[in-house]
């Protein structure tokens, strides 16, 4: 790097660090607010990789179990994901655990290392430094580049755009003297570039038009045309084998209808919108007033006839574009090269094919290096147009800069957090889907049933059959203890167009319907298929998790554990999975195991509650008391919390105490686990008529219960009424005859009452 570059009239032995020390004040000082940015809910759980489990993240792992399913699952994971951004996420959790500061301040970084690799392009081009600076702080500051810097997914345009740049300011120095250790730079770069993000393909095209722009007319001759030629060749076989595998392990694998995968449902419709589309990123480009974090779900109106002004006025306005730049670029070679960067880079995010992801034409991140053209644009005019103007131009820049900074300043602030962005969006989308169900979901995290379910009714009368809404419903209707209606839904959402883009979604709701309607065995079949989903070939923890719980639930406890073993084999630290092995082993009297498991997760209220419960079962009262106690206060809505505190103070032999949190358990929800803690209590407390009549309303409830009979058979037995005891244990054996306690309470009794009374009982 040399230690002083180009001089200006201005600045005459300006350095190498005055600039690069310049960019960083400006991108740490506009973005500094980032830092205290949380994590966004965007698109879906894999969007956010920091969110992920760490053994999902591991690129290797993935390519070889996608291998090991079938070749086009393979290749698919091959191709199409970025593993680079997993590596580089997985480093994040690896330096400040599940932080997000940590992974903004690496965004940060990233973006200014992006911004000094631009400036050094921009100072080749142009020759000179003070328009280079001027133009990389564009780059640096442009609004559009918000969304990528400050949310933690943008880290896939951050790597992309470092190592683009980098190969091709390699490329040009190839193709300007012939370096070969320039080509060894621009290769190994690209290919990075490539790993962070497909749309890198288009760098040979990139070099072709610096070619055009360096030798007009014959770009193809001379020094590096065998390079180019080699490289364009490779960018097509690449970008062939991504559509051909795209389109096999997804539109012909799941036979999508055409309104799956074409904007808008139609082909026609889509190619006449594509105007549509490039307009609104030129537009916003040099004019980013009104930004938003998504443009799904018709944010672009469909174009559906090509005599129509939504098709005419922006195809004019793209001819102006394109008129304007052929005719600046006879005056200003450079700003036709720029107006080819800004399409090339644009050009693999264009809608130009089938795709379940064309419902979404349009997002501020696919800017992030066509901004780079814009800035490279300015920067050529402004110092074309420099002489007589000189001071306007200056003056103009800079305020232009300042502009920029400001609005993206004042944009950081939106992405918060989720509930702040998706607030923000629906403000200005109103109808904006993706929005509808974010905010839902933020909703229904919060306790606010009756507002999630205003947001999603308004999305069902966007769309009938939007995915999102029909299962974030199902799984409010879930939550309030109505499986019948979410699965209604549910099969709706199989019904829908692009149910294949969501299936395991679909899928798992289906298997939390059918667990708590008691069908085990169709919850079982559910998560398998969810954990396995055909075409994926990675396995879903949660998913596995939840077979095992209904596993577990439906009477096998040992497949139960050898499943859970599986995911913890996979991921050792995946809280879910330990918290499920956990309960497994308590609910089959292994409390010491259960511990080993569930101390793992002693932060999930639910692990708490077990916690309670299993140390109570090993008679370790204050360890039980102060679990209990820790799950009551992080769930003080839950009645398993209060159940457990009330059991930990009842076995300690402190049934006075235990009372109340009995009494309140039962307010929260009269069911018969509730009415047995009381029953139990009242017991402790020699209430018999109170106990019986508490062990009658829990009768009513679930009479079959085996717990609930046996627990009266022994209150019946301490009440002195030894037949009623008897018979309540032998009916309870007729109807859960491997029941194992009332075997041992029955021979006990038995034993009793022939020896009392030389009565021969059945």
């Amino acid at each position: 790097m040399p230690k002083t570059i180009t001089s200006t009239p201005f600045f005459p032995k300006l350095r190498f660090w005055h600039c690069a020390a310049a960019l960083f004040i400006a991108v740490f000082s506009v973005y500094y607010g980032s830092l205290s940015n949380g994590r966004v809910m965007f698109d879906d759980e894999d969007a956010n990789p920091i969110a992920r489990p760490l053994a999902a993240e591991n690129p290797v792992q993935l390519i070889k179990e996608r291998f090991s399913y079938n070749l086009l699952a393979g290749a698919e994971i091959l191709l199409t994901a970025r593993h680079l951004r997993d590596l580089s996420t997985q480093a994040d959790r690896l330096l400040f655990g599940n932080d997000p500061w940590g992974g903004h301040l690496i965004n940060l970084c990233l973006h200014f290392l992006v911004v000094l690799a631009a400036f050094l392009v921009l100072h080749r081009l142009l020759g000179t430094v003070g328009w280079a600076f001027g133009g990389a702080l564009v780059f640096a500051l442009h609004p559009a580049q918000t969304e990528s810097v400050v949310y933690l997914a943008g880290r896939r345009d951050l790597l992309y755009g470092l190592f683009f740049l980098l190969s091709f300011l390699s490329g040009m120095k190839y193709l300007d003297n012939g370096d070969r250790r320039s080509l060894l730079l621009c290769l190994p770069a690209w290919g990075l570039s490539l790993l962070a993000k497909q749309s890198a393909v288009t760098l040979p095209l990139v070099l072709l038009a610096y070619a055009t722009f360096k030798r007009p007319g014959a770009p193809w001759k001379g020094r590096g045309a065998v390079f180019l030629l080699i490289s364009t060749l490779f960018a097509a076989a690449y970008s062939g084998s991504v559509i051909m595998v795209l389109f096999k392990s997804t539109i012909a694998r799941v036979n999508a209808p055409p309104e799956a995968y074409w904007y808008s449902g139609s082909a026609v419709t889509q190619l006449l919108t594509l105007p549509a589309i490039f307009w609104k990123a030129l537009s916003l480009m040099a004019a980013p007033i009104s930004l938003c974090a998504d443009y799904s779900y018709l944010a672009i109106e469909p174009v559906r006839n090509a005599a129509s002004a939504p098709f005419l006025l922006p195809a004019a306005g793209l001819l102006a574009f394109a008129a304007l730049a052929a005719f600046s670029a006879r005056r200003v070679p450079l700003a036709g090269f720029a107006a080819a960067w800004i399409v090339l880079t644009y050009l693999p995010v264009m809608p130009l094919f089938p795709s379940l992801h064309n419902s979404e034409v349009f997002a501020e991140h696919w800017l992030y290096l066509p901004v780079f053209g814009f800035a490279m644009l300015l920067a050529s005019l402004a110092r074309e147009f420099q002489g007589g103007q000189g001071r306007a131009v200056k003056t103009g820049s800079a305020v232009l800069v300042a502009l920029f900074a400001a609005r993206s300043a004042a944009r950081i602030p939106d992405w918060k957090d989720a509930e702040t962005l998706w607030a923000k969006t629906l403000r200005q989308q109103p109808r904006c889907l993706r929005a509808l169900a974010n905010s839902a979901v933020i909703e229904m995290g919060k306790g606010r049933r009756a507002e999630a379910r205003t947001l999603l009714e308004r999305a069902l009368q966007v769309d009938a059959r939007n995915l999102p809404a029909l299962i974030n419903m199902a799984a409010l209707d879930l939550a309030e203890g109505d499986p019948a209606t979410a699965k209604r839904r549910l099969f709706t959402a199989f019904r829908s167009p692009v149910a294949a883009h969501n299936l395991r979604g679909i899928t798992k709701s289906l298997g939390t319907a059918n667990f708590m309607q008691g069908r085990y065995g169709e919850a079982m079949k559910n998560f398998k298929f969810a954990a396995w989903l055909p075409r994926a070939g990675v396995m879903d923890l949660d998913a596995a998790t939840s077979y095992a719980r209904a596993a577990q639930e439906a009477g096998l406890p040992e497949l139960a554990a050898a499943e859970l073993s599986k995911v913890l084999a996979r991921e050792p630290a995946y809280l879910p999975a330990n918290k499920a092995l956990g309960y497994v082993h308590l609910a089959n009297g292994r409390p010491a195991e259960a511990v080993t498991f569930l101390e793992k997760a002693a932060a999930d209220p639910e692990a708490q509650i077990n916690l309670a419960l299993a140390w109570t079962e090993l008679r370790e009262h204050r360890k039980a008391l102060r679990y209990a106690e820790m799950a009551r206060e992080s769930s003080p809505w839950s009645y398993k919390a209060w159940l457990a505190q009330s059991g930990a103070l009842r076995t300690a032999g402190r049934h006075r105490r235990a009372l109340p949190y009995a009494l309140r358990a039962v307010a929260i929800s009269a069911n018969h686990e509730t009415l047995l803690e009381l029953a139990l209590v009242q017991r402790g407390l020699h209430d018999w008529g109170a106990s019986f009549g508490t062990f009658e309303k829990a009768l009513g409830i679930y009479p079959g219960d085996p717990e609930l009979n046996f627990h009266l058979a022994g209150t019946l037995w301490e009440n002195g009424q030894d037949i009623k005891a008897y018979n309540t244990l032998y009916n309870l054996l007729e109807n859960h005859p491997t029941y194992a306690p009332a075997k041992n309470a029955i021979a006990f009794v038995r034993k009793n009452l022939e020896h009392g009374s030389g009565l021969a009982l059945p």
